[in-house]
């Protein structure tokens, strides 16, 4: 057992915490609980006495500014250890517990889920509830702890023991989500394609649906069986419905751009031709016949953005 009141411990898992590639940082007091659990008690006053944090307060960002020349490369064997006793506090919460197992079933696709994961919880300001997840993502994105036997040992057993049947993801297909997340998962387990964020935009939703998934086990069951669900027709089906309508509700949207640009040019000379015609007394009844048709085109304006939105969603209800 290694003596974890050496500093290179808990020096070696900050910067695990901080050195990841997504920009995921975490307050002082975030993982305080954590360190005390796993180094003890008396370990953050340690790294605050020797400066390798410099904190004046709990909500201040984790920094590690002086390593004091702490040797922090150790064994193989201790950190599996480390690892052992970090995971044994993450695994209580299922849903740290399910990313491990995401990433460990697909370490490509796995890390695009994380960054889209983190992207929403920041965007939403939902760091403080998911401090566990946070933890564990930015030790996922550490080489080490993805190729160590803590991690294969602690997912392999779980994954191994999912049974999850095609027609239980019948109302997930009716998802646009994850529709996109099996597109995501095929292209980029053959392609390699470079990830854009198109998973978290346009579902308000998306990560407590991505939260719900991850904890049943579907998205770890599904890139574990990526070749069975391809060949399957309702899978097919689906993905097929997400290509039709993603073709027609960009034809929706230029039909209604190119509408909404006519009717404001129009309204736009309508007035300027009003306003000229108002200058000579004989031709004002007729500047006043095109201010009221212009006026009506004002009002013709939010019906072209009502009748968008009808068709879009109408479209987005088409199965």
């Amino acid at each position: 057992m290694p003596d974890f009141d050496n500093l290179s411990f808990p020096v070696y898992f900050l910067h695990m915490l901080q050195d990841n590639r997504i920009g995921i940082q975490f307050r002082w007091r975030e993982i305080k609980g954590l360190l005390t659990g796993v180094f003890g008690v008396e370990i953050c006053q340690k790294l605050i006495e020797n400066e390798i944090v410099e904190t004046c307060s709990d909500d201040e960002l984790l920094e590690i500014t002086n390593l004091n020349g702490i040797n922090f490369n150790l064994p193989r064997s201790d950190r599996e250890i480390l690892y052992q006793n970090v995971v044994n506090i993450l695994k209580q919460d299922p849903f740290s517990m399910g990313i491990m197992e995401t990433v460990y079933a697909s370490r490509k696709t796995g890390r695009l889920i994380m960054e889209s994961i983190n992207f929403n919880i920041t965007v939403n300001k939902f760091e403080e509830k998911y401090i566990n997840l946070r933890i564990t993502m930015a030790m996922l994105l550490s080489g080490e702890f993805y190729y160590s036997e803590t991690l294969k040992n602690i997912c392999k057993s779980t994954l191994d023991a999912y049974s999850i049947s095609m027609d239980s993801y019948r109302g997930d297909l009716q998802k646009d989500w994850f529709i996109r997340l099996i597109m995501l998962a095929r292209l980029n387990e053959n392609n390699d394609i470079i990830y854009q964020r198109t998973l978290e935009i346009g579902d308000p939703d998306y990560l407590n649906l991505m939260e719900e998934s991850i904890k049943s086990g579907k998205v770890q069951y599904m890139l574990l069986h990526m070749n069975d669900f391809l060949h399957d027709k309702m899978v097919n089906d689906a993905i097929a419905g997400y290509e039709y309508r993603k073709v027609h509700r960009q034809r929706i949207k230029k039909l209604y751009d190119w509408a909404a640009i006519a009717n404001d040019v129009a309204i736009g000379s309508e007035f300027l031709s009003g306003s000229i015609l108002f200058i000579s007394h004989k031709t004002y009844m007729l500047g006043v016949y095109l201010f009221i048709v212009a006026s009506i085109q004002l009002l013709i304006k939010p019906g072209i953005q009502i009748s968008r939105k009808l068709q879009l969603f109408k479209l987005n209800h088409t199965k």
